[in-house]
């Protein structure tokens, strides 16, 4: 118990002094102030009661791969080389094996209302070795398209191994990016008809993504030392290129190192508004030394605005673009449906050696928040530590979700009002809605509902938001400028030390009980 005298207060044993009515003011103010963060403590420690399981199944193996129908019906689920398809209140509809065997599942898409689902089946992992690198190369890979009640509408073999796979939102147009030995966009309709088979400069096709109606193809295309990583690459740094194609043959554009982008990137992800007027790209980018060797690695995220007449000169407007460069490699990107929002998530980077391959990988995850329409101010940020493998924003754009060690629930104005209990492998997405979403385990999917309501409805700085959300005593606009920066300044550094795992009271009591100290003493 702190000692009234430490406050400011006079006591006596006595019991016949008296308090006078300012100190008074002050002691009401500072217990109110100790009250009200006391209780936000305490809530955030009953975060579970925020979300509510509507359902959960138990998956054969482990999940890789989550997809969800535009309408937010359906959700595919992919493992190692097993599909499975359930509708948004947990009914299996059906599932798939693969009967090879010797291929596994890379991607999923879905139409938007999973009237088909395609799915590309090709090499198991990334070579990690000299001896691995031919080894890992599959005789044969395959896609699948499949109708909504699981039938094989058709199949498609390929002697590339095939990377990524895309729909068209109606189902007309099938995207199959191959890579390993020869990379390819090959565009088909859902009569298998190929449209356009079309030879790419660089020997890997991922990632991909096809406009809304189905007239244009977007997609991210790299070359290593095939088949290996790049960090076995000694002396051949990786190129990069950038394509946007007709799917009635016709190049609209084809730009090396992309846009914006430095040389030496590989693209791990890329997201669209649902409009298709921009688009938004993650992945990494790679120092080399002076003879060509990785040294380093670096992340990037990019938001890329579309021109208004596309043409081979110049597809993006340079004005309206613009990148960030985390530390750590972008695994997940996420575009809210007007544009307005970009969500990044990292995982971590190599600690490299100048005369050797990668000695050890660091974790280094974090959530990044982005407006777009601001030149690429980031809002807020968040720390996972453990990588981010995916990102999602709901429909309204009031929540973030992140799959991690778990899977992590954000408002908009970046606090974590809720965390799984599963401190497991996660990928986790919104099913369109404002208040429900999927996350999955290695063995498991769990479909919630947000019963978190916000009350926030005014546009402030981060600091001075969460300041009055936590203390309704506390009137900034009465303050001063001056006074108006302490509370600011300490809140500030209270919230910062709440991001930090192991915060501790003290530190959060401390800087509300200065905040209210000054307020108190305005108001005396």
């Amino acid at each position: 118990m702190v000692p009234f005298t430490s406050l400011g207060v006079c006591t006596s044993d006595r019991g016949d002094d008296k308090i006078n009515k300012r100190n008074l003011k002050n002691i009401y103010g500072v217990i109110l102030t100790f009250l009200i963060i006391f209780t936000n403590l305490t809530l955030s420690e009953c975060e579970n009661e925020q979300i509510s399981v509507k359902w959960e199944k138990d998956i054969d193996s482990t999940v890789k791969l989550i997809e969800i129908s535009e309408d937010g019906n359906y959700i595919a689920l992919g493992s190692n080389n097993q599909i499975y398809l359930f509708t948004n209140n947990g009914k299996l509809l059906w599932s798939f094996t693969e009967p090879s065997g010797g291929i596994e599942l890379n991607s999923i898409a879905l139409t938007s209302d999973c009237s088909y689902l395609v799915a590309g089946f090709g090499r198991k992992s990334a070579p990690q070795s000299f001896a691995e690198c031919k080894v890992s190369i599959p005789n044969t890979s395959r896609a699948y398209l499949f109708d909504k009640s699981g039938k094989i509408v058709w199949q498609y073999d390929s002697k590339n191994s095939i990377d990524s796979v895309t729909i068209s939102p109606k189902g007309n147009f099938v995207l199959i990016g191959t890579g390993l030995e020869e990379g390819k966009a090959i565009i088909l309709d859902k009569e298998r008809k190929v449209i356009s088979e079309y030879s790419l400069s660089s020997v890997n096709s991922f990632p991909q993504i096809i406009s809304p109606d189905g007239d244009e193809v977007v997609i991210f295309n790299y070359s290593l030392f095939d088949p290996c990583p790049f960090y076995l690459n000694i002396g051949k740094p990786p190129s990069q290129n950038l394509y946007i194609i007709k799917t009635d043959k016709t190049e609209i554009f084809k730009n090396s190192y992309g846009i914006l982008l430095d040389e030496n990137i590989i693209a791990n992800s890329i997201s669209r508004n649902k409009s298709f007027s921009s688009l938004a790209v993650g992945g990494l980018k790679i120092i080399l030394n002076n003879y060509n060797y990785p040294v380093n690695e670096q992340g990037f995220v990019s938001f890329l605005w579309r021109t208004k007449t596309r043409n081979n000169a110049q597809p993006f407007d340079l004005d309206k673009s613009w990148s960030f460069n985390p530390t750590s490699v972008v695994e997940s990107v996420c575009l809210s449906n007007e544009g307005d929002i970009l969500v990044a998530g990292t995982s971590g980077y190599w600690k490299r050696s100048e005369k050797s391959i990668p000695q050890k990988w660091i974790n280094d995850g974090a959530v990044y928040v982005f407006k777009t329409n601001e030149s690429g101010k980031l809002y807020w940020s968040y720390k996972t530590i453990n990588p981010v493998n995916s990102v999602s924003i709901s429909s309204d754009n009031n929540y973030i979700l992140a799959g991690s060690n778990g899977a992590y629930l954000f408002d908009r104005y970046g606090d974590l009002i809720w965390k799984s209990e599963e401190n497991d492998y996660a990928i986790a997405k919104f099913l369109n809605t404002a208040d429900s979403f999927a996350y999955t385990t290695k063995t498991k999917i769990i479909c919630c509902k947000i019963n978190y309501s916000t009350t926030k409805t005014k546009e402030l700085p981060v600091e001075v938001e969460k300041l009055e959300e936590q203390n309704t005593a506390m009137n900034l606009t009465n303050m001063d400028t001056t006074e108006k920066e302490i509370v600011i300044n300490e809140t500030k550094k209270t919230q910062e030390t709440k991001n930090t795992p192991g915060f501790e009271l003290p530190a959060i009591i401390g800087g509300s009980l200065l905040a209210a100290y000054i307020l108190n003493k305005r108001r005396g």
